[in-house]
């Protein structure tokens, strides 16, 4: 498989050129595109997160601390001492830092339910929640979000099973089909699981409405067709093309 590096590097490619398609459409404020571009790096590891000690566990929870840790100091602020604040914010911290990880790898194994298409969806949906509903940004912003998350973590899986595949030997190395599959063939009960939590979280979704109008409205289509390729001249520099007769 691809190594942690890798996947942050080509993640990083993916999501800066969807930015770009974003920023020259002025789908978003500039201010929300870093936490947009964040997210779909961050979703170009998430699948080894059912790696033992691996960097992108660590980074998952250690993200999941701060986030949930801080909003929950925030949504205190009115209702405790300032001891009692930093007490509150540390025990959340530790719990969700050390206890999530510990708790989540005695129900996982590494290229099981969280390298499929499924759970690509629920952390789509997932994103799409906390960025409409605990960091309070709109609708658009939210499922830019949660579309971010999905394709970096389907880059994830394709590259994985890219690198199943050995061209010198002209072979399929014993990985194939593990990584970019619908769902966990071997273990139905962790499939249905994450099913039903899938579908919880897209109840749970805002209005994808405005989302779907912006992207395939017909300005946005003009903006593409006028600005995806330069007109006659590259950075300010007029082309003078010279035909040959």
């Amino acid at each position: 498989m691809a190594n942690f590096a890798t996947h942050v590097g080509i993640g990083f490619v993916v999501c800066g050129a969807m930015t770009t398609l974003v920023l020259a459409a002025d789908l978003v404020s500039q201010e929300s595109l870093f936490a947009i571009t964040l997210s779909g790096v961050v979703g170009s590891v998430l699948p080894d997160i059912d790696l033992k000690e691996s960097h992108s566990c660590r980074t998952l929870f250690c993200s999941l601390a701060l986030i949930i840790s801080s909003y929950t100091l925030y949504s205190s602020i009115d209702r405790y001492s300032v001891v009692e604040l930093w007490f509150l914010w540390f025990v959340t911290y530790i719990l969700v830092r050390y206890l999530g990880p510990f708790l989540f790898n005695q129900f996982s194994y590494h290229r099981g339910i969280w390298h499929s298409l499924l759970a690509a969806l629920f952390f789509c949906f997932s994103t799409t929640i906390v960025f409409k509903h605990v960091i309070n940004y709109d609708e658009i912003v939210a499922w830019l979000a949660g579309s971010f998350v999905l394709v970096g973590y389907l880059t994830h899986l394709t590259l994985d099973e890219l690198y199943s595949v050995d061209l010198m030997d002209k072979r399929f190395k014993a990985s194939f089909g593990s990584a970019l599959k619908l769902y966990d063939y071997r273990n139905i009960s962790d499939t249905s699981f994450v099913a039903a939590l899938t579908l919880i979280a897209f109840l749970l979704t805002p209005s994808c409405k405005p989302f779907i109008n912006d992207i395939t409205s017909p300005q946005l289509r003009l903006v593409f067709k006028h600005r995806f390729l330069p007109k006659g001249e590259w950075f300010g520099v007029r082309l003078n093309y010279l035909n040959f007769k």
